[in-house]
């Protein structure tokens, strides 16, 4: 038996209703999962930046400790292992910085750059340690390197990068619960995307049953 002319009109819009439903859903779902995604993306990066400060923290130790085995040899020939690790260290203190930089969170850059302007003096300085070491003795390296400028270059870069890991830190947690929004976001949006289709068959069904078991 043919459906009503009133009644094919009224389906016909319920199907387009149906179908703009699912492409909306549809829609959500993509942005909310691509918010997702550029979230999930940040926490790494900014894990990545957690490692890299990490790194150059601990390679100003060990310049710090291959220094003070330097200063405890009585000659230039028992320093000269120390001041090797040393120079290798600083070399690799530059170079991290220089890898950090590139890798680091955009909000954070200019703190970090901050911090790093320290590594330049902080390096040149015990590069002139070493080169005194080697014109003279440890002992006298050890009276310039006790001086208020060299000392002050240390406790200036590790108050920097000690500020700059605390604020790393303190954006991965920000970035974690954006993150975890986003991901109750997208569940929430998902459920919504599958329920709302199933919602609307059912009252299109119930509605023209109604319609056709009208008398």
């Amino acid at each position: 038996m043919p459906l009503p002319a009133k009644l094919s009109s009224k389906i016909l819009v319920g199907g387009l209703v149906l179908w703009i439903t699912l492409i909306a859903s549809a829609g959500a779902s993509y942005v909310f999962s691509a918010k997702s995604r550029q979230a999930d993306h940040g926490v790494a990066f900014d894990k990545t930046a957690e490692l890299h400060i990490e790194r150059i923290g601990r390679l100003v130790n060990a310049v710090v400790a291959d220094a003070r085995g330097v200063y405890a040899q009585s000659s230039t020939a028992e320093a000269a292992p120390f001041m090797t690790a040393m120079s290798q260290s600083l070399d690799g203190l530059e170079a991290a910085s220089t890898a950090a930089r590139a890798e680091y969170p955009e909000q954070l850059r200019s703190q970090f750059d901050d911090a790093a302007a320290q590594i330049s003096p902080f390096v040149s300085l015990r590069r002139q340690v070493l080169k005194q070491c080697e014109d003279t003795s440890p002992a006298a390296c050890r009276a310039f390197a006790d001086s208020e400028a060299v000392q002050n270059s240390r406790t200036t870069l590790q108050a920097k990068l000690a500020s700059l890991s605390e604020r790393t830190r303190e954006h991965t947690l920000e970035s974690l619960r954006d993150m975890h929004a986003w991901e109750r976001r997208e569940f929430v949006v998902s459920m919504i995307s599958i329920l709302a289709p199933i919602l609307a068959l059912l009252a299109g069904f119930l509605f023209i049953r109604s319609q056709v078991n009208r008398p």
